[in-house]
């Protein structure tokens, strides 16, 4: 997405062809493209693949090819050339290979267009006298400016709230069994006969919080035409840092649950079960992604027979890079958004790098994964609909990978 914005360590020429795009970008009345960590890495991939092939070799379909963060459409450029040897020094050699290269690329068809919204470039040196390079200009999803599941459509007074469902039970850390409670916030019956579900799982490392914190965001995306549900799920309060992962774990398998028992009872309240995403906070941002992407802790039990699977997960807050070892991604797992500051405050005090592990194993894995960087210290933003990050970035995120 647009913001995932990540400080890449660029080649010199790397750095002069983005300033040139960007520069034809301004004379043409367009905005500025940023680089991606994940495009960059690519963009150097394929070329390195050209340096091994000895040629020239675009790719047949770029856009699967590199669909790792969400793109509706990505254009590969690629190119080569010589290595000057009569260039003593190695820098300027590179600058003049650049040169020849750019002077080719300056006029690409499209290059301008406003559609664009991330940028990737990456070059190798090659032992073949060549410099190879590639770019990559990325168009991402979007959503309609209003409408169903865009803005909101109906008053707060129009959403009917259903309280305390139980979707299941659970023992907790003290050994006893304990009811898990979620509240259901419904739009009026007026639209599709199934709508998209969001379930909002609430913050509080795992030893605190309440499924209200979550009402009015919830609330917010029923306003859409989503069914929203706000999750209640087993707490260990004072819990120290080894006890946490046992808490997360415990968290994540109730989050499946939910999944489960609303699909069960997708025809009592109109859910669609294809459109289904989990959206947490801080600790609820863990039960999404672990919902995204790991096994069921727990597959048994009275709905075992019901998928747990979801659509996306977003999360704000915290990553799942303490636990990586212990994660299988693949290709079936649910794409995730991940929001992050550079510095976070509360979450293990985690840096961005060490948090953007979790989508470099996404990646890795071929599950879609799309970071925002959010600049300075802090721990989450808001995650409702109608909040500053939902028109470009979450919406979009659901509007595409939800099929709304």
């Amino acid at each position: 997405m647009v913001a995932a914005l990540l400080a890449v360590t660029a080649t010199a020429c790397e750095a002069t062809i983005v300033g040139r795009i960007n520069e034809r970008r301004a004379d043409a009345g367009q905005p500025e493209l940023p680089t991606t960590l994940y495009l960059d890495g690519r963009a150097r991939q394929h070329s390195e693949e050209m340096c091994a092939a000895g040629a020239v070799a675009p790719t047949p379909d770029p856009t699967s090819a590199y669909s790792r963060e969400t793109a509706t459409n990505v254009v590969e450029v690629v190119d080569a050339a010589p290595l000057d040897p009569a260039i003593a020094d190695a820098a300027a050699r590179n600058r003049a290979a650049t040169d020849a290269i750019w002077s080719r690329w300056q006029d690409t068809p499209g290059m301008t267009d406003a559609r664009w919204r991330a940028l990737g470039v990456g070059e190798v040196e090659c032992g073949d006298g060549n410099l190879y390079m590639t770019a990559l200009l990325r168009e991402e999803p979007t959503m309609p400016a209003s409408g169903r599941y865009s803005s909101a459509i109906y008053s707060t007074g129009q959403i009917r709230t259903i309280g305390g469902l139980r979707y299941g039970t659970a023992v907790d850390h003290q050994g006893v069994t304990v009811d898990l409670l979620l509240d259901l916030y419904l739009p009026p019956a007026d639209g599709p006969a199934v709508r998209p579900l969001a379930i909002l799982a609430h913050g509080g490392g795992f030893s605190g919080g309440s499924r209200a914190d979550m009402a009015g965001a919830a609330r917010s995306y029923a306003q859409r035409g989503f069914v929203a549900a706000s999750i209640s799920y087993r707490l260990r309060p004072s819990a120290t840092l080894p006890e946490l992962v046992a808490a997360a774990t415990d968290g994540i398998d109730d989050g499946m649950e939910s999944v489960r028992w609303l699909r069960a009872n997708a025809a009592t309240y109109g859910i669609d079960t294809e459109r289904i995403a989990i959206v947490g906070s801080s600790a609820g941002g863990v039960i999404a992604l672990g919902a995204a992407t790991s096994d069921d802790p727990t597959p048994g039990g009275p709905l075992a027979g019901v998928s747990p699977a979801i659509a996306a997960g977003i999360s704000t807050g915290v990553s799942l890079t303490t636990g990586l070892d212990t994660i299988e991604m693949t290709p079936s797992d649910a794409p995730f958004l991940m929001f992050h500051y550079e510095q976070d405050t509360v979450a293990l005090r985690e840096h961005w790098v060490q948090a953007y592990q979790t989508c470099d194993a996404a990646h890795a894995g071929g599950v879609v994964c799309d970071f925002v960087r959010l600049p300075g210290s802090g721990h989450t933003v808001s995650l409702s609909a109608g909040g500053p990050w939902w028109s470009a970035e979450i919406g979009p995120f659901l509007w595409h990978h939800l099929d709304l």
